[in-house]
């Protein structure tokens, strides 16, 4: 859950999951079943899980991604100085820019060690459980628990952490179909779930997905 109490206005860090970087934004709305509502600056809305939503933490000295005046791809950069929604930066080849955190996005997350057991997304909807096998200052690499293996963006993976009453998706009966699910009780990688007829089962981690819980409105 977000330690932050959220107001409309509010400028923050939203995740955009389908490329796994924040973004600077503003909230709209926030409700505690539906959850956060933005307007990231690029003028794409969206409705975020809590911790997909961070404060507006970009200060001198940090490490960014910029779009290079009339370009469209992003570049490594650094800033060199901040006044509220202007920034001055440095690309990595010494050119110097002023423009706007609307042209910023930057990589954010938990320093993940080898071995910590993830979610972290496999396709832009959805996160799968994994377990991390290396990461640095701003890349993870995470084997997923039916083989896989990615590097990702470091803010993109999120702690395993599920608990009685958290929405999932399994793989109902070990089957290939993943159908919405709440799970009733947990114990370690072992899950009591239940669907939406009101029957349950038990199973297994690496058969449940997580909605990334981003739908533009």
């Amino acid at each position: 859950m977000s330690p932050h109490s959220w107001q409309p206005g509010d400028r923050v860090l939203a995740l955009w999951p389908i490329e796994n970087y924040w973004y600077p934004a503003t909230v709209l709305h926030v409700d505690d079943a539906e959850g956060i509502q933005v307007a990231y600056d690029d003028g794409d809305k969206a409705v975020l899980r809590p911790e997909h939503v961070r404060p507006l933490d970009i200060e001198v000295g940090d490490v960014v991604y910029a779009r290079p005046t009339g370009e469209s791809f992003y570049v490594r950069a650094t800033i060199l100085e901040r006044r509220q929604s202007y920034v001055k930066l440095v690309f990595d080849n010494g050119q110097e820019e002023n423009t706007t955190l609307g042209s910023v996005r930057v990589i954010r997350g938990q320093r993940w060690q080898r071995g910590d057991r993830v979610f972290a997304p496999w396709e832009p909807e959805f996160l799968y459980p994994g377990t991390v096998q290396s990461a640095n200052d701003e890349f993870v690499v995470v084997a997923f628990d039916d083989g896989d293996q990615i590097e990702l963006p470091m803010g993109s993976a999120v702690a395993l952490e599920l608990s009685a009453g958290d929405l999932v998706f399994s793989r109902y009966q070990g089957g290939a179909e993943y159908l919405p699910a709440v799970i009733r009780e947990r114990n370690g990688d072992e899950l009591l779930v239940e669907y939406e007829d009101g029957e349950t089962e038990w199973t297994t981690l690496s058969l449940i997905r997580l909605f990334v819980g981003a739908r533009e409105f």
